[in-house]
């Protein structure tokens, strides 16, 4: 589990800083060809290309940049090549205030060069609205 927790530490600190300079493509690399992502109030979203755009989309809405905690991370097959993350975000706007928090679940999937990628991404916001 240690290796597991590490790998996704590092991949999400590549994102965080995908995300913080702007690169939505390079934010949408992190994730699996067939990726699912399940923002808060929207349809799922299939691919990397429609995952770069919904984080492009935030973007533009004014989030400056994600902060990613990882609170629990765990395997979900014999073989070890998937596991499961469970953890916290907050969303800030371009003058360091919170534009929004909430909790996240995500399923990794190792690939064959050894990396990890996002397949499956839920986040949902603690807001009441």
């Amino acid at each position: 589990m240690a290796v597991w927790q590490d790998k996704i530490e590092g991949a999400n600190a590549t994102w965080m800083k995908n995300y913080a300079e702007g690169n939505s493509a390079g934010v949408g690399d992190m994730y699996t060809e067939d990726c699912r992502v399940m923002p808060p109030g929207a349809d799922v979203v299939v691919g990397r290309k429609g995952t770069s755009e919904v984080f492009a989309g935030a973007m533009k809405a004014g989030v400056k940049s994600i902060l990613l905690k990882s609170d629990e991370v765990g395997p979900l097959d014999a073989n070890d090549n998937t596991a499961f993350e469970r953890g916290h975000y907050i969303f800030y706007k371009e003058d360091g205030s919170v534009a929004d928090q909430g909790k996240y679940v995500v399923v990794w999937k190792k690939q064959a060069n050894g990396a990890v990628l996002m397949d499956v991404d839920i986040w949902n916001s603690n807001n009441s609205t």
